[in-house]
């Protein structure tokens, strides 16, 4: 006969608990306060798990242990009989024994499993047990089971450790490490990480993925809930590849061909892509990057179908515009996780570490935002029928700036050349002046050479002679018929240069006032010419 359970009763605060059959050499410790248990004679009924949640704090029970009572007198009073059936059980059908691992309470729950408190007596070791409810889905249990045994060679300091996998009494079952704290998702919900502190963690996180990529794995789920932050806060992800079948019960739930937590999906896991890669787990790390930032995912729509269009065509947007105040180096970061383009993103979960790493070293980071053709680019290769119902019209501007294009080259071409005959007309003017000029100073000095040698002339046929020469040279007829002849050789087709021709007539100097007379009116006619 079987010795009925002892019922141990706390020193501290008088909660009771069903211990079962009391061993002497082992201590047993309030699952509320955690002061000693004494046993005590008679039995305490057992309420059900719904009841005890709504009106008791979660903490962990004594080893082996079911609280049994509320502290205080009323968990004193006698108890009266234990009804038969499973109502009166509650959840004593899921607590209970797993192999050689004692369950001590239910830590959570999902679509696939429950997460239970566990501990393995022999190794004196606090674990994580993961049960699976659907145990009598064959395939799921195979996928359970198989996905279990992946992540079971997983060694990765901080990656939640699986240590025993398997099935026992038809319940399929594995065990992990039992990180104390909480989630990263409690951390952003009371806004206890500073920006410096929440880099850390994905930049931990980063490297843990990417040593689980390396091993082949994808982890598909990857959000602030699967990941723990113990209390000194060191990150540890979990749930690597089988969270992808769950419902998830926040903000939204879905199954099916989409696998993976809405909110955090990258754009290929949104479409229900089936050759996901590595790249869809740098997607969601900056979604949770974003989260941490700004207390909100990237993308957060009213209901399932809104939310995931707007994950495959809009852009995030920029965390500083939800919460002043970011450093721009870091929004770089979390919007390079982001990009719709898996390989617009960091190319492996290191790549992103490391750029996290040289901005807590305050050096450059490797990131670069997209500029506006790349943004312009991007939006229309995520609208394809738009791009093509305008593709006549960039054509027509096409057209329109080619032939735009050839007409300024035109333009510029005659403005060149017109540009060029003025620069020739302007040297060829210089040359003429120059000539000018030095023909006037040899005249001028003939003049005054022949002025001399009239003074001293010894016949009067040598002062004729004289005379006749500087007259010529003064502007005589004989003067002026020579210049007339050039002139008219200068404006004649096809040389038409003017310009010449007056300065030409400008470089002669008349010496007489009918010569002066007829430089006038020349050198008007040409003008208006």
């Amino acid at each position: 006969m079987s010795q009925p359970p002892t019922v141990g009763e706390c020193e501290g605060c008088g909660s009771r608990f069903n211990v079962g059959p009391w061993q002497p050499n082992r201590s047993y410790r309030c699952g509320k306060c955690r002061g000693a248990l004494r046993p005590v004679s008679g039995e305490v009924p057992v309420r059900p798990a719904a009841a005890r949640a709504a009106s008791e704090p979660d903490l962990e029970l004594a080893p082996a242990g079911t609280d049994l009572s509320s502290p205080g007198p009323a968990a004193r009073r006698p108890a009266p009989p234990r009804p038969a059936g499973p109502e009166a059980r509650g959840d004593q059908a899921a607590v209970g024994r797993l192999g050689r691992i004692d369950l001590l309470r239910e830590l959570g729950r999902g679509g696939m499993g429950i997460v239970y408190l566990g501990r393995e007596a022999e190794l004196r070791r606090t674990v994580a047990v993961k049960v699976l409810l659907a145990g009598d889905d064959e395939k799921l249990r195979q996928r359970f089971l198989r996905e279990a045994q992946m992540v079971s060679k997983l060694r990765h300091p901080n990656i939640v450790a699986v240590h025993e996998f398997g099935e026992h009494d038809g319940k399929a079952f594995f065990s992990m490490d039992f990180i104390e704290g909480g989630s990263l998702e409690a951390r952003i919900r009371d806004r206890s990480l500073d920006v410096r502190g929440l880099m850390q963690i994905v930049a931990t996180v980063a490297r843990a993925l990417d040593y689980a990529h390396r091993q082949g794995l994808v982890h598909r789920d990857v959000k602030p809930q699967n990941i723990l932050v113990a209390p000194d806060g060191t990150p540890y992800l979990t749930d690597f590849g089988l969270a992808r079948d769950v419902e998830s019960n926040t903000r939204l739930t879905m199954s099916g061909a989409v696998m993976g937590t809405p909110s955090y999906m990258s754009p290929e896991q949104a479409m229900g892509g089936a050759g996901l890669d590595f790249r869809t787990d740098i997607y969601s790390l900056g979604a949770v990057l974003y989260e941490g930032l700004t207390g909100a995912p990237p993308f957060d729509g009213r209901d399932l179908i809104s939310l995931l269009a707007a994950i495959v065509n809009d852009d995030p947007p920029a965390p500083s515009g939800r919460v002043p105040g970011i450093p721009a180096d870091v929004e770089t970061i979390c919007l390079k996780a982001l990009q719709k383009q898996p390989d617009r993103r960091y190319p492996s979960g290191a790549a992103m570490a490391e750029d996290i790493e040289r901005w807590m070293r305050g050096e450059a980071i490797a990131a670069r935002r997209s500029g506006p053709i790349e943004r312009a680019a991007t939006w229309l290769r995520r609208r394809p029928a738009l791009a093509a119902g305008g593709a006549a019209g960039v054509a027509a501007l096409l057209v329109l700036g080619i032939v735009m294009r050839n007409s300024a080259e035109s333009r510029r071409r005659l403005i060149d050349e017109q540009a060029g005959r003025e620069a020739a007309a302007a040297r060829r003017l210089k040359a003429i002046e120059d000539e000018a000029e030095r023909t006037r100073a040899q005249a001028t000095a003939r003049v005054r050479e022949l002025e001399a040698l009239l003074a001293k002339a010894a016949t009067p046929e040598d002062a004729d002679r004289i005379r006749r020469e500087l007259a010529a040279l003064q502007g005589g007829e004989d003067g002026w018929e020579g210049l007339s002849r050039t002139i008219a050789a200068l404006v004649a087709p096809p040389a038409f240069d003017f310009a010449a021709a007056i300065a030409a007539l400008e470089g002669w100097t008349p010496g007489t006032a009918d010569g002066v007379a007829k430089k006038s009116a020349r050198l008007t006619a040409l003008r208006e010419a």
